[in-house]
C-alpha cells in the first residue's frame, strides 16, 4: 500500500486568529511519464469576513477569501540523477492549471491569468508568484466582487510545496447596499496582499 503523502506546514499561531481550517485533501495532480504526481492540500477560509457579512446581514457560501497549501510528493520517487530542477517547470504548469479548475469549480467567473510576481522566501530565494483574476458573481452581494488568485511553486526538501490564495480587489464594504459595516469590512486590497505573503513567508519557514 502506498503511503499517503506527509501534510505540509501551517503556520497555525496566524491562522488561528480569523481563519477557519476548511478542508484536508489527498489527491493524484499530475502524470509525468514513469511518475505520478501526489498531494496533500490544507485549505482555510477567511472566517472573520464571512462573519462580519453575516452581521451586516449577507449570508454567502462563497470564500471571499482563501489561504491554501499543498506538499506534492513522487511515486515512485525521483529516480538518481533526477532532481527537482528537472522537473520544475512540468510541476509549475500542473500546478497552475490544477489552480485555475479549483477556481473554476468554486463558482468563480472569468478566470483570467494576469502576471507574474518575484517574492523572496526565508531563505533568501526567491520564487514566482502568478497571479489570476476572477469574479464572484453578485447572487449573494449586491455587486460582483472581483478577486485576484495567486498560486506559488517551491521546490523544498527533494519535494514541492504550493501556496495558493485569494482575496478581493475592493473593499468588500464596496459591494453592499448597506449604510454601515463592521471594520473588517473596510480592509483594503494592500492589506489582504500583505497578510498573504505573511502566510506565504511563514509557511516556509515550517517546511
Amino acid at each position: 500500500m502506498t503511503d499517503e503523502p506527509a501534510p505540509p506546514g501551517v503556520p497555525n499561531e496566524h491562522l488561528d486568529s480569523g481563519w477557519e481550517f476548511v478542508e484536508e485533501r489527498t489527491e493524484t495532480v499530475a502524470e509525468l511519464s514513469a511518475l505520478r504526481v501526489r498531494s496533500v492540500t490544507r485549505r482555510y477560509d477567511d472566517e472573520r469576513s464571512r462573519a462580519a457579512l453575516s452581521e451586516a446581514g449577507y449570508e454567502i457560501d462563497h470564500p471571499v477569501r482563501f489561504f491554501a497549501v499543498s506538499r506534492l510528493e513522487f511515486e515512485p520517487s525521483l529516480p538518481p540523477g533526477v532532481g527537482t530542477t528537472m522537473v520544475a517547470p512540468k510541476v509549475r504548469t500542473e500546478a497552475r492549471k490544477a489552480f485555475v479548475n479549483r477556481l473554476t469549480e468554486r463558482g468563480l467567473k472569468d478566470v483570467t491569468r494576469d502576471r507574474t510576481e518575484r517574492v523572496r522566501l526565508p531563505d533568501d530565494s526567491r520564487m514566482r508568484l502568478f497571479r489570476h483574476t476572477g469574479t464572484v458573481p453578485p447572487t449573494e452581494l449586491d455587486a460582483p466582487l472581483p478577486l485576484e488568485c495567486w498560486v506559488g511553486v517551491w521546490p523544498t526538501g527533494g519535494t514541492f510545496l504550493v501556496v495558493a490564495g485569494a482575496h478581493p480587489t475592493v473593499t468588500l464594504d464596496s459591494r453592499l447596499d448597506t449604510g454601515t459595516a463592521p471594520d473588517s469590512l473596510h480592509r483594503s486590497p494592500d492589506e489582504y496582499w500583505r497578510e498573504f505573503l505573511e502566510l506565504l513567508r511563514e509557511t516556509g519557514e515550517r517546511n
